[in-house]
């Protein structure tokens, strides 16, 4: 069984009151529900909670939307690389946010090497990931650079439905 938290803060019933009824659980699946309406174990709906929970959209299932982090050097590369992806011929990123401050320690050149580094935090679709990854790697400066992704299994539904109608595909 997965427990889903509502994250809206509109519903103050959802926050302690999940840790306070987990007691519930053992009483079986039909007395706990979440406020969105769905049962969290596939028993019947018997109540909705507030307009603002049914707005979220908590899962497992794939979104087809993606985060994707890249490191560069420099607040220029960052920049460059950001106003490539997210142009509006390319389209390839609904938002790319650049995060200074990161110390990277890591292993390289048979050594381990301490850099400081910027993030970039891209948003895009599943469909367009090898293509903004080709985009990065070749305008990146690195000879390997990080380029990881990762799914995102919930969140807003109306946040999510802008980064489907920002990119291109």
């Amino acid at each position: 069984m997965i427990l889903r938290r509502c994250l809206s803060s509109a519903c103050i019933s959802c926050g302690p009151a999940l840790y306070r009824q987990w007691h519930h659980l053992q009483q079986g699946p039909s007395r706990w529900l979440h406020h969105s309406g769905r049962a969290l174990a596939g028993t019947p709906i018997v109540r909705r909670g507030h307009m603002a929970c049914s707005s979220v959209a908590m899962s497992n299932d794939n979104t087809g939307a993606v985060i994707v982090y890249v490191t560069v050097p420099s607040e220029e590369v960052g920049e460059k690389i950001a106003g490539m992806l997210v142009n509006p011929e390319a389209r390839l990123a609904a938002c790319v946010n650049i995060v200074s401050g990161l110390k990277s320690i890591y292993w390289w050149d048979d050594k381990v090497q301490k850099d400081s580094e910027l993030l970039l935090i891209m948003k895009t679709q599943a469909a367009l990931l090898q293509q903004l990854v080709d985009t990065v790697k070749s305008h990146h400066p690195y000879d390997e650079p990080e380029v990881i992704s990762l799914p995102i299994s919930g969140g807003s539904q109306s946040y999510l439905k802008w980064i489907h109608d920002s990119t291109g595909a």
